[in-house]
């Protein structure tokens, strides 16, 4: 890792005009001034996108993997079943959801139409999650992170794998179009572009760390749907997402950092190990992005201006972690940046959902004197 980075032109830890430069620069070596010529086959280093096509996976990893397969118990136990879903990221994606469904200022909100939003929800993220670790079972097999997931275990037959991912599938996508069309679009395009996008993208390009964050902005948009009968016309709506959006790249780029070996030798096609400097670069831009989309809660309206301090502070920390990861992208400031993030996201939803709150309890104190002196 250190001599991937040991062409940097650092003449001191401390010089801020270079990483100001290298910020700003979309490669090390400095770039001329566009010309004719920049799109030239010549130059293609500079303006091509990152492609690599897949390799063919080991023979001697086929072997393990079949023999891991065909020790597989007959009929998989529920728990195994569960463990395809990734839990633990479903409930952070109905939590995304559901904090967007209260933050619509829209009236009229229904306990019976939460329900259906979050099941739905739910088994569409649980959908996603199945079809991606059943399209990677050779891939997960070799890494030590994914070694453990249920089918590379064998706790779980692959066919069984495909008919669970397409049950959940079907029943989440209709739970959601249960709520309204505009919810059962985007559930069912979440699905979509998980397993049909991005899971090949990763063996292909780099750019799979944009569309995995457009995926990861999807839920929010769900859950303000769900509120607002479809309507996502808002600026809030917006927001909402873009902070989903911008919050993948300093959680992801830190984490892919940390398991950029095993990256490497699966062949994921990850900035953490092609190109390192652009990792780090992406993870700081998208931080310092949270800036003026927090801001953005205040101006449509979502939050009172008093929450900008609040918000301010959890970004400026994210912030400074990312910088440090930015100055020295090693696996320490990685696993920092990671842990700040998963600090970061819960603390802004909070922040977020208690000053809507404060601000709709003030909104409804100003209304009811309003109400009381028009009757008298």
């Amino acid at each position: 890792m250190l001599n991937s980075f040991s062409h940097w032109p650092y003449k001191s830890c401390f010089s801020a005009r270079s990483s100001w430069r290298r910020f700003f620069s979309q490669n090390v070596v400095p770039i001329r001034p566009l010309s004719r010529s920049f799109f030239f086959k010549k130059n293609y280093r500079y303006n091509s996108v990152p492609f690599s096509p897949p390799s063919s996976p080991d023979p001697q990893v086929l072997n393990f993997l079949q023999k891991r397969i065909q020790s597989a118990p007959r009929f998989p136990k529920p728990s195994a079943l569960l463990e395809l879903g990734k839990p633990r990221l479903t409930i952070l994606v109905v939590l995304t959801t559901m904090s967007s469904y209260a933050l619509a200022p829209y009236p009229g909100l229904s306990f019976g139409t939460l329900v259906w939003l979050t099941m739905g929800t739910a088994l569409c993220s649980v959908s996603a999650n199945a079809f991606n670790q059943c399209m990677e079972p050779t891939l997960d097999c070799q890494m030590a992170r994914t070694r453990g997931r249920p089918i590379p275990r064998g706790a779980v037959r692959p066919e069984y794998g495909w008919l669970f991912a397409s049950t959940t599938g079907i029943l989440g996508s209709s739970m959601s179009f249960l709520v309204n069309p505009t919810v059962g679009w985007l559930g069912l395009a979440n699905i979509v572009l998980y397993m049909g996008v991005y899971t090949p993208l990763k063996r292909i390009s780099i750019l799979n760390t944009w569309v995995g964050s457009i995926v990861g902005a999807l839920p929010p948009l769900m859950g303000w749907a769900a509120c607002s009968g479809g309507d996502l016309s808002h600026a809030g709506a917006f927001f909402t997402a873009a902070i989903l959006f911008a919050w993948q790249f300093p959680h992801f780029n830190a984490f892919s950092t940390m398991v950029a070996d095993d990256y490497k030798r699966c062949g994921y096609q990850m900035a953490s190990w092609k190109r390192p400097a652009l990792n780090a670069r992406v993870a700081l831009r998208y931080s310092l992005l949270f800036l003026p989309l927090s801001y953005g809660f205040v101006w449509s309206g979502i939050v009172n201006p008093s929450y900008m301090v609040g918000a301010s502070a959890a970004n400026l920390y994210l912030i400074a972690k990312a910088w440090q990861f930015y100055r020295n992208p090693y696996k320490t400031n990685a696993r920092s940046l990671f842990f700040a993030s998963l600090l970061h996201l819960p603390l802004i939803f909070i922040l977020t959902l208690g000053s809507h709150m404060f601000k709709v309890w003030k909104d409804s104190e100003r209304i009811e004197p309003d109400n009381s002196s028009s009757g008298d």
